[in-house]
């Protein structure tokens, strides 16, 4: 039991990205996730502080993988508008990275993404399971692939350059963005 919470929780560590727009003011700066699978597409709002972590709590929104691409957009800006900068003087600051809820959260999230997608265990849910970071900034939406190394385990693509769209784009043309950063992920296995 300790062993396979301690994967969880460093899931959940390798979820949290390093804030790459260094320019920017980290208070203009907001974050979210798109996951992707044989079936699915999963969307989830970041609360952003030197890094970002997923809301404890929050379940994001899920979605066909065959939707199109102007659906696909308006969740895009929706999750990116549930998304925000907090600081630890936050009253929400403690709640929000609080490692137990962000923990209950994810295995919530796990059981019911696995049972809309239909697989029985984990390895399966994960084979395929690609990750594209998602940053708001200087208006513009910047979408990040990454590679899968292991299950619940993401790393940066190196020499790949981002996919960015203006932050005023039409819900399809974010849409297409996203879908394009899905196409460079590198899955696991290779």
């Amino acid at each position: 039991m300790v062993r396979r919470l301690s994967t969880v929780i460093a899931a959940l560590r390798r979820l949290v990205s390093p804030a790459r727009g260094h320019g920017t003011p980290p208070e203009h700066r907001v974050e979210c996730a798109a996951l992707i699978n044989r079936t699915h597409i999963y969307m989830f709002p970041r609360a952003c502080y030197r890094g970002s972590a997923h809301f404890a709590g929050v379940s994001g929104q899920v979605l066909d993988k065959t939707v199109d691409n102007e659906p696909l957009g308006r969740a895009l800006r929706e999750t990116i508008a549930a998304s925000r900068f907090i600081t630890p003087d936050d009253p929400d600051f403690r709640r929000i990275f609080d490692s137990e809820a962000v923990e209950r959260s994810w295995k919530a999230w796990l059981t019911n993404a696995k049972a809309r997608s239909g697989y029985a265990g984990k390895g399966g849910f994960t084979k395929r399971l690609d990750l594209c970071n998602v940053r708001a900034a200087d208006g513009l939406v910047t979408v990040s692939p990454t590679r899968h190394e292991r299950p619940f385990g993401w790393g940066a693509l190196r020499n790949e350059p981002d996919i960015t769209a203006s932050a005023t784009s039409s819900d399809a043309q974010l849409g297409t963005a996203l879908r394009r950063g899905f196409l460079k992920c590198r899955g696991y296995p290779p």
